[in-house]
């Protein structure tokens, strides 16, 4: 098997394959460059003709300038989709493309995508070079004409099976975590060309087409023709055919990338292999760079094992690898140099590591290569002599000859490329080794077997118990009426340098007026801005309910803070035009983001519809694209000092200090204000008359999928019983609700239930799970039979217990937190329940199995609940009427 995958490493790197050269004579090695006529037809369609009379056969080979770095975000994989649409037929030549071809006697009819180009070829009899132009010259032209609905779903069909072919080989396995891991999402050569196997699923008509015209067009192509031919006679008879095709805009051209992040990391991952292989990547230039053939000459040297110093030090005399191959993977961006070794027996990933990294730095030592550096010359002459004599599109000639003029503008590139290795000393390979090489800038994957990480023989099968740590009990947790309306709470931790102070209001995103939804977003952007002007880190939190300002600061500089805040409170901290009108900008462009995200649709249209005739600001709380743009800045600076003023009514901090030592710092900002009003939303949620269970469906026909909400309002507050089962029906990955999603296959990915604080006295319960559409039906049944028996089966004592441990995570994550903990404090104590905090261990301890029944069907079995379909609605109302789904209350 390890022979397997050094050809694959070594055959990447040359372009015939590997040559045995034991018996080189270099005196009868010559330089071969054919004879080419190269031109360029008045649409920008670049022709080379070559004549090679051997035998009668033509080789037509067209290149591309497209791959998949040309991919856009979510069209990953079009440029290999593409490819294969190019063999559908087009609308003056509807027979499938190989059919044609094979009626002519053509041999070799493919197509290929890399990152950098795509290309078609086909070798034929001289007879049909005519007809094979003009086959071309229509693909180029019409192919889209003749491109419906049913071609494209054939071919994603196609591809898909090709992606489980592929992927199921170990190898290419590798090859394509080692892309992934060493290139960023952002890099265009971050995924493989066959893209992301959803991307190629979602690939509309339109999405394709609009493909085809952006780079299918004759200035972005090079089109040889190479075989029994006259060079002249063929160029007019490709301009006949070719000539009407219009020309189009150019793409962007790729310059250079700067080579992504190079900070050395360790992934390990595991193979169906009985071999531990061990990877070594580096980002090195890209193509046509001066450092692009002495890398080229370097890999030949230390593949060849009577001139690698490494195969020497590390196979032959320390024994740690059974073999080592090398690769310079080239490309137009950034290309890759990899090592790979196939770890001795008991060899540890570190000995070897530790071993071959010395080695290249040992290279600097080794005497004078030149011999070695001669001889990878020759063997590279030799390669491009055997693929020259070829007649053939994959890889003769002509692949050759469009390969130089893509990537190098040079259709002579690679006849010519053996005078640059000549040019080498042993010294530039050093130094390109020292200079791009060096073990911090590598990226090392270990692929191990699967048999080495399972238990070992001695190795007990059952699995440990898991021992809960209890939390700390917070003893110094204290409450402190400052007057009738406000509260500190305070936890104190003498060891602290820095302290977090908490400023809470009773006004959230609901409260804000109609005309001025989304201002608590932007003033709270503007407030940190202004803040941090002052040097004071302050970061504001939004809730329907509250809005919260958190400040974390060291103890030195309390005093500062105390005064920043005062003067908030006192109105004397105004706003800036440019903080107010970045803040804005800020909110605007997130709102645009948010218009297609079908979460964010959702919430809007929770607002609208979870309440009858009650008109609620979005539940993202960034209000609405309208109100936001305009928004001035007296209304940012007006609604600030309002929060700071009438509504401020809970400080929560945490410290060094004792709580009355806090009050002394909070007294300045606990004047006595006019009484807090009530909050708007508290009396409308109190007084509205909730309506009966209904299903709206919001028509959104450009989403994939269906996203199914199930919403309510529920008319108490939330204890941690309330909490509990909702971990327990849908908040966790073991939910309830995703262990359904996981056993049905009309899912698309998991769902989650959600527990909103609208009020202190109201809370709101959200389903949210998407769907693929033509399942939309089957999958209300089941969400609807859940909800109304969310206890189908019964309760195991496991799921409370991992519920209980979720939980004490996440406190336990809080106490590690000062400004976490100090917005926690305030959130618990307006829902009044800040007594069960001082002992939140014993909270959990409290909570039996037998309470959350009662619980969960008080979450579940509500009256109310609205029923909400976000998708294409034509899909959607059809597939109720096949299921028959009908509200069960």
């Amino acid at each position: 098997m390890k022979k397997h995958l050094k050809a694959i490493l070594i055959s990447t790197t040359l372009l015939i394959g590997c040559t045995n050269t034991a018996n080189i004579e270099s005196n009868k090695l010559k330089v071969y460059k054919p004879e080419v006529i190269k031109t360029q037809l008045s649409n920008g369609l670049t022709v080379i003709a070559h004549q090679d009379n051997r035998a009668p056969m033509v080789t037509v080979n067209i290149w591309y300038k497209v791959g998949a770095k040309d991919e856009q975000a979510q069209h990953s994989g079009f440029a290999h989709l593409f490819e294969h649409l190019m063999f559908t037929g087009s609308e003056h030549a509807p027979t499938n493309h190989f059919a044609a071809m094979q009626s002519a006697g053509a041999q070799e009819v493919n197509g290929t995508t890399n990152h950098d180009r795509t290309r078609y070829f086909q070798t034929i009899p001289k007879g049909a070079l005519d007809y094979t132009l003009w086959l071309e010259a229509q693909r180029m032209q019409h192919l889209t004409q003749a491109l419906d609905n049913k071609k494209l779903e054939t071919e994603k069909q196609v591809v898909l099976k090709e992606y489980q072919q592929r992927y199921s080989n170990p190898f290419n396995a590798m090859m394509q975590t080692l892309t992934q891991a060493a290139y960023p999402s952002s890099h265009p050569y971050h995924l493989p060309p066959i893209g992301n196997i959803d991307d190629v699923k979602s690939a509309s008509l339109d999405k394709v087409t609009n493909w085809f015209k952006q780079y299918y067009k004759p200035n972005n192509a090079v089109l040889v023709v190479s075989g029994d031919l006259d060079p002249t006679h063929t160029i007019e008879k490709v301009k006949t055919h070719f000539g009407s095709v219009s020309a189009g805009p150019l793409p962007v051209s790729y310059q250079q990338l700067a080579l992504p992040n190079g900070a050395k990391k360790h992934l390990v991952t595991t193979h169906t292999l009985d071999t531990q292989q061990l990877l070594f990547a580096w980002h090195v230039p890209g193509r046509n760079t001066q450092y692009s053939e002495a890398f080229n000459l370097l890999t030949k040297v230390l593949n060849t094992p009577s001139t690698s110093y490494l195969h020497k030090k590390l196979v032959e005399d320390l024994k740690l690898a059974k073999s080592i191959s090398f690769m310079h993977t080239e490309r137009l961006l950034s290309s890759q140099f990899v090592i790979a070794a196939e770890l001795a027996p008991n060899t540890t990933t570190q000995q070897l590591e530790k071993a071959l990294f010395e080695a290249l730095t040992e290279l600097q030592y080794v005497p004078d290569m030149a011999p070695a550096l001669t001889r990878a010359t020759e063997e590279y002459a030799i390669e491009v002599a055997k693929q020259s004599d070829v007649i053939s599109g994959q890889s003769g000639r002509a692949h050759l000859l469009a390969a130089g003029e893509v990537y190098y503008n040079d259709p002579h590139y690679y006849f010519t490329r053996q005078q640059k290795h000549q040019g080498l000393v042993w010294q530039d390979l050093v130094e390109v080794v020292q200079t791009w090489l060096h073990p911090s800038k590598a990226l090392t994957i270990s692929y191990l077997p699967e048999q080495l990480n399972s238990p070992m023989a001695e190795s007990s099968n059952i699995p440990p118990a898991i021992t809960e740590t209890p939390i700390p009990t917070l003893t110094s947790l204290r409450s402190k009426n400052i007057d009738e309306q406000k509260q500190l709470i305070h936890l104190e931790q003498p060891s602290d340098t820095e302290f977090a102070l908490t400023l809470s209001t009773k006004s959230g995103f609901l409260n804000e007026p109609n005309h001025l939804e989304g201002i608590t977003a932007v003033l709270t952007n503007a407030l940190k801005a202004n803040a941090k002007a002052q040097g004071i880190n302050l970061i504001g939190y939004r809730y329907a309910h509250s809005t919260h300002f958190s400040v974390l600061a060291p103890n030195q500089h309390k005093n500062k803070v105390m005064q920043y805040l005062a003067d908030l409170k006192a109105g004397e901290i105004q706003l800036t035009a440019p903080q107010f009108k970045q803040a804005k900008q800020q909110v605007l462009k997130h709102l645009a983001r948010l218009q297609g995200d079908m979460e964010s649709t959702a919430l809007n249209e929770i607002s609208n519809h979870v309440l009858s005739g009650v008109s609620l600001a979005p539940l993202t709380g960034f209000g609405r694209l309208d109100t936001v743009d305009a928004l001035r800045l007296t209304d940012a600076n007006e609604y600030l000092h309002a929060l700071f003023n009438e509504d401020l009514v809970t400080y929560a901090s945490v410290g060094n200090e004792n709580i009355e030592q806090k009050s002394v710092y909070i007294a300045p900002l606990s004047t006595k204000q006019t009484g807090t009003k009530q909050s708007p939303v508290t009396h409308i949620l109190t007084n509205h008359q909730h309506p009966h269970t209904k299903l709206h469906i919001i028509n959104k026909p450009q989403m994939k999928q269906t996203l199914i909400v199930a919403a309510h309002v529920l008319n108490n507050g939330v204890n941690q019983v309330t909490k509990t089962a909702n971990a327990i029906f849908g908040s966790g990955p073991a939910s309830r609700l995703n262990q359904l999603i996981r056993n049905e296959k009309q899912w698309s990915y998991g769902g989650v239930t959600k527990l909103t604080p609208l009020t202190a006295q109201h809370t709101l319960f959200t389903l949210m799970a998407p769907v693929a559409t033509n399942s939309t039906g089957a999958a209300l049944n089941e969400l609807q039979s859940l909800m109304n028996n969310p206890l189908s089966t019964d309760l195991m004592p496991k799921e409370l217990a991992q519920s209980k441990r979720q939980s004490r995570v996440r406190f336990t994550n809080l106490l590690s937190n000062k400004r976490n903990m100090g917005l926690f404090l305030a959130l618990t104590a307006e829902q009044n329940i800040i007594d069960t905090v001082i002992d939140f261990e014993s909270t959990l301890q409290d909570i039996s199995l037998q309470q959350i029944p009662a619980a969960m069907k008080a979450l579940t079995n509500a009256t109310n609940t609205q029923w909400i379909l976000i998708g294409d609605q034509a899909q959607i109302e059809a597939q109720l009427a096949v299921s028959n789904f009908k509200l069960k209350l």
